[in-house]
């Protein structure tokens, strides 16, 4: 798939779009409009044994942080309405 990253001269923002062959590359930037965007140096994407094995760590690890933010949260609510 040809998914090219790009960034706006403008605003900063950077973003991905598919762009097919025989396509024009995006005109504008999604985020505000603006007609000045540069393509972005991608690397490729590239997956072995152990860049998986490092990818399923890092989202067990932010899963983890997701459940204790959540249960820290719920502690917060029920002290913030507890006896009402």
């Amino acid at each position: 798939m040809p998914i090219f990253e790009y960034a706006c001269k403008e605003c900063g923002t950077e973003f991905e779009t598919l762009v097919l062959p025989g396509k024009e590359p995006p005109g504008a930037c999604p985020s505000c409009n603006a007609p000045e965007v540069e393509r972005l140096f991608s690397l490729p994407a590239v997956q072995t044994d152990e860049t998986r094995a490092k990818s399923v760590a890092s989202a067990q690890r932010r899963k983890k942080k997701l459940g204790e933010e959540r249960v820290q949260e719920q502690r917060k609510y029920e002290e913030a309405h507890e006896g009402h």
